[in-house]
């Protein structure tokens, strides 16, 4: 078959299209059909075609021979051929679908986002060996990524993640900071002759002792008691002034950084919600156990550990009746620190009965933890014989309406460059006695992750802005330089952050949200982030250890699922990665807001992760 083209315009992308009009339609007004291949190699042809410069006078005709296939080869150049699309095989995606579908699921928003990472030789290698460049996916190079979503329901719907805003959390301190950074928590005086001297001989201090912390959420009561075993090795026997525990590196936060925003006020009570500062010891809360006596009537017990210096307690529970059958064993016991008009106040009431011999534990945060890290600190002095004439305290807010020293009212903190990092020095007018340092941030991640701490969460978000960002300003907030932050790197590396609405640290906030394609894309950036096997070592194992230790268990997915969990009323979600049977590595995060039913909703959780590790894929 002859096709017959004249070239007669002077536009090179009207004399293609012209050129290609005739080989679909030539002037016998057959209309030709084409497969893929064909109609790539006549875009080929086509191109190929058009003059580089308009003729003078019409050409002669062109002739071509049919089929148009021949003319060029049938397969493009290896360096512009598409990927191959990537899918689960069919079984596995009737799997997802039916439980999806689940009746306790109906009610409830679901949101789910399932990546691609790569392959990897085993469930315990990190990262994955990488995709070939796949367009549409969540990874370096600024744009274009490797990662392929496999499957998507809602994917970029928002939803508050509860604890799954941790990764967040994790990634920007692992990035802002890095694996092997330690947090110091200092002694310090402000003894004249000490401070003048830049060194300590006497025996004696006039001035006060200041309990500082750096950031440290690990920080414990034998911690302490190293401290003060330190502070009398030096020769100290006695101390004139106050005790001053010293948390204010991050009070630039909104509320003083008490609390973070959305947080709710029976939050404040109890061990998971306590008040958030650069100084923490125990993880700022007691536990409080109740036990009944033998017989109804009789006084129960108070035991409270460890000892809680400076935090009163009014005790007026009782051992009641042995219940009835078929009644629950579980007496009323009121917890409250609230006082005139519901404000928080610095004293714990416990009252109610309990069965004869029960026993009761909970976990209640105490109320200004700076002041009682300092009363801990008092004790601990005292028992190694250093003798403390003045009060147990906490520092104010560092501020020129409130300065902590007459001696310097503009004083702020500032840094200087470590072995460990960057530290806070001490402020001119004080002189350091001793120093704590931390166990470096692989390890902190652990139990910041494994256990779902929230503290360590809020500590470790505004320690990455205290110690790696500039403040942007005298007001600038620690835990908002750091989602800012945070953002901007994912937005750097093509996540779509314009759904997330970053609060806490912790995911305890009900304002956060998040996407479930956001937070897979962030799991696949963790792959590529240096040191981010820190955080896959500190993700929960399936059947194995912390939150997810009792799910999973005796399934394909236990050892090879590592997840983060979140939790809170009407908040059920799972995100982490995935180990195939076929080999393979998924990112997949799946968000559940208003089930009816949360623990139906961690079933169906388990269902789905277990069904991706069974897959062939």
């Amino acid at each position: 078959m002859n096709i017959e083209t004249n070239f007669h315009t002077t536009n090179r992308k009207s004399r293609t299209l012209h050129n290609c009009r005739a080989l679909l339609w030539p002037a016998g007004g057959v209309q030709m059909s084409f497969g893929l291949t064909g109609l790539l190699a006549l875009n080929t042809v086509c191109v190929s075609a058009a003059p580089a410069h308009a003729p003078t006078a019409p050409r002669p005709p062109v002739t071509m021979r049919s089929p148009v296939a021949k003319a060029v080869p049938r397969a493009l150049p290896r360096a512009v051929r598409k990927p191959a699309v990537r899918a689960l095989p069919a079984e596995t995606m009737r799997k997802l679908r039916a439980i999806l579908a689940a009746p306790a699921m109906r009610e409830a928003r679901v949101g789910l986002c399932i990546i691609e990472l790569g392959t990897v030789s085993g469930a315990d290698v990190f990262p994955s060996e990488p995709l070939p460049t796949h367009p549409g996916g969540a990874g370096q190079n600024g744009g274009g990524s490797r990662q392929p979503v496999l499957f998507a329901v809602d994917a970029d719907k928002r939803f508050m993640p509860a604890s799954n805003l941790k990764l967040y959390t994790a990634a920007v301190a692992l990035r802002l900071l890095e694996a092997g950074r330690t947090f110091e928590t200092r002694v310090e005086t402000d003894t004249p002759s000490a401070a003048a001297a830049g060194a300590l001989d006497a025996t004696e201090l006039s001035g006060n002792v200041y309990l500082v912390g750096g950031g440290d959420p690990s920080l414990s009561s034998d911690d302490l008691s190293a401290l003060a075993r330190q502070v009398a090795a030096r020769g100290i026997k006695r101390i004139r002034g106050d005790i001053i525990g010293d948390g204010t590196a991050f009070n630039a936060d909104n509320s003083g950084g008490r609390y973070p925003n959305g947080w709710t006020l029976d939050d404040t009570l109890w061990y998971y919600g306590p008040e958030v500062g650069a100084l923490a010891v125990n993880r700022n809360h007691v536990d409080v156990t109740i036990t009944g006596a033998a017989g109804a009537g009789e006084p129960a017990t108070l035991q409270v550990e460890p000892p809680a210096d400076g935090f009163p307690i009014r005790f007026e529970v009782v051992t009641g009746a042995k219940p009835r059958a078929g009644e629950t064993d579980r007496a009323a016991v009121d917890f409250d620190r609230s006082g005139t008009g519901g404000a928080i106040v610095a004293s714990l009431s416990v009252s109610g009965r309990v069965a004869p011999g029960q026993k009761i534990t909970q976990g209640i945060a105490v109320p200004d933890p700076a002041r009682w890290a300092a009363a801990i600190f008092k004790r601990l002095l005292q028992e190694n014989g250093v003798a403390v004439e003045g009060r147990a305290l906490s520092a104010a807010p560092l501020s020129p309406a409130a300065p902590l020293s007459p001696a310097a009212p503009d004083a702020t903190l500032s840094v200087s460059t470590q072995s460990a990092g960057l530290q806070q020095t001490a402020l001119p007018w004080r002189s350091v006695l001793v120093r704590h340092h931390s166990a470096p941030l692989r390890l902190l991640l652990r139990r910041f992750l494994k256990n779902s701490d929230n503290l360590y969460g809020e500590m470790l978000l505004r320690a990455a802005a205290l110690y790696a960002l500039p403040t942007g300003g005298a007001s600038g907030a620690t835990a908002q330089r750091a989602h800012a932050s945070l953002l901007a790197w994912l937005k750097r590396y093509g996540v779509a952050t314009g759904g997330l609405s970053l609060i806490d640290g912790s995911g305890l906030s009900r304002y956060n949200l998040v996407t479930p394609r956001a937070t897979a894309q962030l799991l696949a950036l963790i792959e590529e982030l240096p040191g981010g096997d820190a955080i896959w070592d500190a993700l929960p194992i399936a059947g194995v250890d912390g939150s997810l230790r009792n799910r999973m268990k005796n399934t394909p997915a236990q050892g090879v699922v590592r997840a983060k969990t979140g939790t809170f009323s009407i908040v059920s979600t799972l995100s982490g990665y995935v180990t195939t049977r076929g080999g393979k590595r998924l990112a997949v995060s799946l968000l559940t807001n208003f089930a009816r039913d949360g623990d139906e909703s961690r079933r169906l959780q388990d269902a789905l992760f277990t069904a991706l590790a069974q897959s062939p894929f």
